[in-house]
């Protein structure tokens, strides 16, 4: 089940998401993990479009408040790339600069996309 990040694979992240270890650090089978990853993929999917509309309506609170979710889903799984970005994303959102915010945003979707695909696969 090993899914580690490819430095050379084009538009993946620096995620370092392991999901064995982290499996393994939550101590659960792979049943449960696999039930608990399927649910995080729902969940980071869906605060990824809300940020996506965070953008598109110019709500930068929205945009702070899907990028924290998105940190807190990444955190418990040990995403720390994904956690990284969204952090960041949700700081600037929160500090009110769009313009910073934006250029968070392709970091975001990619760091999340990857980890959307890896969680997929289990």
């Amino acid at each position: 089940m090993t899914d580690q990040f490819n430095p050379s694979a084009p538009g993946e992240g620096a995620s370092g998401f392991d999901a064995d270890a982290a499996r393994e650090d939550m101590g659960l089978s792979d049943e449960e993990f696999a039930l608990l990853a399927g649910r995080a993929r729902e969940e980071i999917a869906a605060r990824l479009e809300a940020v996506r509309q965070g953008f598109r309506e110019s709500d930068l609170p929205g945009v702070a408040l899907n990028s924290h979710t998105i940190k807190s889903v990444a955190a418990s799984l040990g995403a720390e790339g994904v956690r990284r970005v969204a952090e960041r994303l949700e700081l600037c959102a929160r500090e009110g600069d769009a313009d910073r915010c934006s250029r968070h945003l392709p970091s975001m979707e990619g760091e999340a996309g990857w980890l959307l695909k890896v969680l997929g696969r289990l």
